[in-house]
């Protein structure tokens, strides 16, 4: 695997992860247990977005 192939690999993760994270902060659930499920994931989903696109970050630099 060449690192064009990881910086396509961590874009496409990006992406579906952000994706998801506008589809769960669209979503309002009526139970107040789900709602607090979902922020939960929510606030991981933000936190794992930031790692990775500062992995990104430093990828793109190596492929300079």
């Amino acid at each position: 695997m060449d690192i064009k192939t990881v910086l396509t690999n961590l874009d496409n993760t990006i992406a579906g992860k952000r994706a998801l994270l506008t589809k769960l902060y669209a979503r309002r659930d009526l139970n107040k247990g789900a709602d607090m499920a979902s922020h939960a994931v929510c606030e991981f989903l933000e936190i794992n977005l930031a790692e990775l696109e500062r992995i990104r970050a430093d990828v793109a630099l190596v492929n300079q």
